[in-house]
């Protein structure tokens, strides 16, 4: 029921935050164009103002039924979303497993400085103390049929504060990225139980500064990619806009294509 209550918390959670993110920019564009069709109809003189995006942007009901829709058929035959899903599960599992990633410099030189810290420290604190953690940390034998990637205490902790987190984000229009809060809940799930083993742990911590260098780089690529686009825009008009969304088509088709590839080699 734990389980089974927190899906639904944080399947809510990613709906409220993901619908408003995926659907918010379109129905902006779509009602000013259609506040703009007004303004000239009504044969107003003077410049068109943009004053009303100030005020609460209500989206009509049956788009935000389109978009969920949307929503729901992507996930369920994306295969790049189950990469995605693949990627957090793989990376906080509690066994041991083949890894996603390799290890870099930068991962072997924070696992390498974390055992030495690790070290000092067992030095300093009491047998009795040491005995203690190490009691409470060890795991039951585990079958094959028994092989899932989490146990019910991590399932259930990494369900319930991803959702909270999420909700509690999107209630104060916090920005935030659904997959990356439940990326890191998972991650320091996994770390605080010692599912990163010595042998693991540099692939893992590789994974983990992959994943979120990848994020950063993204967010400066669409900063910088949206001005330029912008300027672009505004500098030679329909034929720019027409190009560049052409070219857009042929990077996705592309970008799609060889995801296919890559997914049928695996």
């Amino acid at each position: 029921m734990v389980v089974l209550a927190g899906t639904f918390s944080l399947a809510m959670a990613f709906a409220g935050n993901d619908l408003v993110n995926f659907i918010g920019v379109p129905i902006t564009g779509f009602q000013t164009y259609q506040a703009h069709q007004q303004w000239l109809d009504s044969g107003a003189s003077g410049s068109f103002s943009l004053g009303f995006l100030e005020e609460a942007v209500a989206a009509p009901p049956l788009l935000l039924a389109l978009a969920g829709g949307i929503m729901m058929l992507t996930l369920w035959f994306s295969g790049k979303a189950r990469k995605v899903t693949d990627t957090t599960v793989d990376l906080g599992r509690q066994m041991a497993g083949e890894e996603r990633f390799r290890p870099h410099l930068l991962s072997r030189v924070i696992v390498g400085a974390s055992m030495k810290i690790s070290t000092g420290l067992l030095r300093i604190l009491p047998s009795t103390w040491v005995d203690g953690m190490n009691r409470r940390f060890q795991l039951p034998e585990r079958t094959e049929e028994q092989s899932a990637a989490f146990d019910l205490v991590r399932a259930s902790v990494n369900l319930m504060v991803a959702s909270i987190l999420i909700a509690i984000a999107s209630s104060l229009k916090l920005p935030l990225s659904t997959t990356y809060v439940s990326f890191m809940v998972a991650m320091g799930a996994s770390l605080a139980d010692r599912a990163w083993g010595a042998e693991s742990a540099i692939y893992r911590v590789a994974g983990v500064l992959n994943v979120i260098g990848g994020w950063f780089l993204t967010a400066l690529s669409a900063l910088l990619v949206s001005g330029g686009m912008a300027f672009v825009f505004y500098r030679w008009g329909v034929p720019a806009i027409t190009t560049l969304f052409g070219l857009a088509a042929l990077l996705f088709i592309r970008s799609q294509l060889r995801f296919m590839r890559s997914k049928k080699q695996a």
